[in-house]
């Protein structure tokens, strides 16, 4: 039987966002208008909108409007633009 090599974790790898970044951002103090600016590996804009729950709520209303600007521009195929900006506000409005 062959051993399973253990992979090594890095941080936002291959560009991408991934749930198991979670402890890495709220270590490294990342802000939220940071992670916006990560997609998936299927270039989803907020794939995991948990992930701003670990910020202060006042902090998200304050920047909101920043935050999604830069997740709408943030890797988003031309024509996924449309859904990306509805999976945005829906995602969003989650978390608020």
């Amino acid at each position: 039987m062959k051993e399973q090599k253990e992979r090594k974790y890095v941080p936002f790898e291959n560009g991408c966002i991934h749930e198991e970044d979670k402890n890495y951002i709220i270590e490294n103090k990342i802000t939220a208008h940071e992670i916006a600016r990560y997609t998936d590996g299927w270039y989803s804009c907020f794939p995991y909108p948990e992930l701003f729950k670990t910020y202060d709520k006042n902090e998200l209303k304050l920047n909101y409007l920043s935050i999604l600007h830069t997740a709408m521009f943030a890797r988003v195929l031309d024509r996924e633009s449309a859904i990306a900006v509805r999976r945005i506000s829906i995602n969003l409005s989650i978390v608020l």
